[in-house]
């Protein structure tokens, strides 16, 4: 009996830590669908307004595993759209997907692709899933990424107007190329309420992305906090 009981203790151990990871993470989620509730109606952001296909558009869909995760890029959005091609059967391991392929997403099934009665069966049914990351850090995160790099999308297209409208005597390569966007003027232009060219969802809120006023996430992930919330 001496051996039984000495066999049996780590595993009540380890027992015991799954059932207190399990409380602090239910814990942690409790404490962050309350701070979003409570700034919800600080703002009044969901005030009997109706969910559209708009409003579900950037929400993948996994029926088989019945789970709905909504895209916020530059919060792990990549490895989570590879994780879900693979619950899809579309890829046999995370590690055989190009980064392409998961940038476009183009392979998994989004929300707004359903019919009405579609969207909201899957809504009300499956687990709904978000992570997001510290404001400042993303913004930070997609400036370096978009314009500290070359790119032939985001310089042609953002730079330029960028350039253009806040730098004072820009040079007329500058102009052309759109090329060395400062972060000071990558600011100017967040702040400008009558800015020159639109939104980008790298840098856009995650109140128009994913609706969190209006759809009830069951999960709310931080990237900084990746690896306990997965």
């Amino acid at each position: 009996s001496m051996n039984s009981s000495v066999l049996n203790l780590p595993t009540l151990k380890s027992e015991d830590r799954n059932s207190n990871k399990w409380k602090s993470l239910y814990q942690i989620q409790r404490e962050r669908k309350q701070i979003m509730r409570e700034t919800c109606s600080k703002y009044k952001s969901n005030n009997r307004r109706i969910i559209t296909p708009y409003h579900v558009s950037r929400i993948f869909v996994e029926d088989k595993y019945r789970v709905l995760y909504c895209e916020v890029p530059k919060a792990g959005c990549s490895n989570w759209k590879r994780v879900l091609m693979v619950l899809n059967g579309l890829a046999s391991s995370t590690k055989d997907i190009q980064h392409n392929t998961v940038h476009y997403g183009n392979y998994l099934k989004r929300l707004d692709g359903f019919d009405h009665k579609g969207i909201y069966h899957r809504l009300n049914t499956y687990t709904k899933m978000l992570f997001i990351r510290e404001p400042f850090e993303k913004l930070v995160s997609a400036f370096r990424d978009k314009f500290e790099h070359p790119n032939n999308y985001y310089h042609p297209v953002f730079g330029k107007a960028i350039i253009s409208r806040y730098r004072v005597n820009a040079t007329k390569e500058a102009l052309r190329t759109g090329s060395g966007v400062k972060f000071k003027e990558f600011i100017q232009y967040l702040l400008d309420v009558h800015r020159p060219v639109g939104m980008d969802i790298h840098w856009d809120h995650v109140n128009r992305l994913c609706s969190p006023c209006l759809i009830d996430y069951d999960f709310v992930g931080k990237f900084e906090s990746m690896e306990e919330d997965a």
